[in-house]
């Protein structure tokens, strides 16, 4: 089997980028430590601080040791060590109530759970987060507020810092769209070597260029290079077509993407039967190696169109 041309490489990319999947991994990381840290907290509030020989609740719980468990976060389960508590009193191993609640969230909490992780770390909005949190899992609010507030300054923080130079970038991949009912815009990038990176977001009133040319200055100054040239991939809004113009100049090559331009095509057919043979029909023209053979494929499926009426 042929090794794919850098070509071709890319544009597998396009067709198989997800960019709500990419805000959803960073989220669920966090969610993920968010929940550890909780536990942990637990752990520290029952015994004292590790090796700090604490005399919390006379001595009562000791650390046990660890077993294999897992909390859900979405639809996965994700497999974790749980902290084993033994109670001398009772002689019998101590149940994490906070282990016990996250790990058999209802729906509807683990969707709370997951906007406040979300809204909580872009919008630093961590009295909220950890309140709202707290309520919904019956735990101690100024557990959560600290475990919660040493996370997301975390994540922050390496979001806002990382060296962007260390890696070329020649393709960067936009969309705009609604999560936990914020307008946002997700921009993951794709290095030289075809590896693609999730690069950050930013909350839209609208996809307005001054809120979009603040958060691209920003890549800029974390080291985001493009005297190379880089190309763009949008959708067809304004907004975000000004912005990238206006940091990257010259040197920006803008690519209408793909996915938008052929599900705005394949939503003009009324009758649903007709849409995935369309579809099938552009993804193979958008597969061609060469601009003139996907050039021609397009052309036939517009004609095609033409003569059905």
């Amino acid at each position: 089997m042929p090794k794919p041309t850098p070509t071709m490489q890319y544009i597998n990319l396009l067709q198989q980028h997800d960019p709500i999947e990419d805000v959803h991994e960073r989220a669920n990381a966090a969610q993920k430590d968010v929940m550890l840290t909780v536990i942990a907290s637990e752990v520290e509030y029952l015994c004292g601080k590790r090796y700090a020989h604490d005399d919390e609740h006379g001595g009562r719980f000791k650390r046990w040791g660890f077993n294999d468990g897992s909390i859900k976060i979405r639809s996965e389960r994700v497999p974790i060590r749980v902290p084993r508590i033994r109670d001398t009193e009772t002689n019998r191993m101590h149940s994490l109530a906070s282990y016990q609640k996250l790990r058999r969230p209802t729906k509807k909490l683990q969707q709370k759970l997951a906007e406040k992780v979300f809204l909580g770390i872009h919008l630093r909005d961590y009295d909220r987060v950890s309140r709202e949190f707290a309520e919904s899992y019956g735990l101690s609010a100024s557990t959560v507020s600290r475990a919660f507030q040493e996370y997301s300054a975390q994540v922050l923080r390496e979001m806002e810092e990382r060296d962007l130079s260390q890696d070329t970038y020649v393709m960067l991949m936009f969309d705009a769209t609604k999560i936990q009912n914020k307008h946002i815009l997700i921009c993951t990038g794709v290095t030289v070597e075809g590896t693609k990176q999730f690069l950050g977001f930013v909350e839209l009133s609208t996809e307005n260029a001054e809120a979009i040319t603040g958060f691209l200055m920003k890549l800029v100054d974390q080291g985001l290079r493009c005297a190379h040239g880089l190309l763009c991939v949008m959708d067809g809004a304004k907004g975000i077509k000004k912005a990238v113009q206006d940091v990257f100049g010259d040197y920006a090559r803008i690519q209408r993407c793909m996915w938008h331009k052929r599900e705005n095509v394949v939503g003009k057919l009324q009758r649903k039967e007709d849409q995935d043979p369309l579809r099938k029909e552009l993804n193979q023209a958008y597969n061609q190696e060469t601009y003139a053979q996907a050039k021609q494929a397009l052309d036939e499926i517009l004609q095609g169109l033409e003569m059905e009426g």
